[in-house]
């Protein structure tokens, strides 16, 4: 389910009182309606940093988690100290089982500070 925070909604509200009766883009105002095709992609007011944290946070799977090293180290500031615990936890885990996702791309991730402050 989608959800539109209280900005998307706004904007719906006062697009509604200018008469916008759809955000798709007419051929003939191509100029006027073109950027409003992409209110259809609004989905949150989540800023990065909450969407970078949430994805770590709330994936269960080692595989999902380990992608927050993929993201600006800025953006999880807050969770850094849990990130490198985890990461510690679960290195010597997944060198001794392998699991197929745990591959020389994956293992390229982690940075090597990550590593030694663990």
């Amino acid at each position: 389910m989608l959800s539109i925070g209280s900005l998307g909604l706004a904007l719906l509200s006062r697009l509604a009182s200018l008469g916008v009766r759809s955000l798709r883009a007419d051929p003939i105002r191509q100029g006027r309606t073109s950027n409003l095709i992409l209110l259809n992609t609004f989905y949150s007011a989540k800023t990065g940093n909450e969407q970078s944290m949430g994805r770590f946070l709330n994936h269960d799977e080692d595989k999902q988690k380990i992608h927050i090293f993929g993201q600006n180290r800025r953006k999880w500031k807050k969770i850094e100290r849990g990130v490198v615990e985890w990461v510690s936890l679960k290195i010597p885990e997944w060198n001794e089982s392998q699991p197929e996702w745990w591959d020389a791309r994956r293992k390229g991730l982690i940075p090597e500070w990550a590593v030694l402050a663990a």
